[in-house]
């Protein structure tokens, strides 16, 4: 389980935690996210690709952490920023052709 905080970038609040019944909240992932990977949360309320790009992951190994009675445990808080899905990708592209190191 990871507790997933989301900000929408510069000039915006701080990360809030998202209630997962909308973008955001306790969600399980394959594994826990890595900084820099892209999470696709889906849609916004916008009907707009939600983008975020990881920038922080706290571990949080089973049973350090105090949660209240009742609720789930969870392995890491993941922090990501909304990003502009199209310029991100532009940005990961190479910048020159590729060559055979042959």
């Amino acid at each position: 389980m990871i507790m997933l905080f989301l900000t929408e970038g510069p000039g915006t609040p701080p990360f809030q935690l998202t209630p997962s019944s909308d973008v955001g909240g306790d969600y399980e992932f394959s594994r826990v996210p890595c900084v820099g990977e892209i999470l696709s949360m889906g849609n916004d309320a916008d009907g707009i690709h939600a983008a975020y790009r990881v920038v922080l992951v706290v571990h949080a190994p089973r049973g350090t952490v105090r949660r209240p009675a009742g609720a789930k445990p969870f392995d890491a808080e993941v922090y990501a920023a909304r990003v502009d899905f199209p310029k991100a990708v532009l940005g990961a592209a190479p910048t020159a052709p590729w060559h055979s190191p042959r």
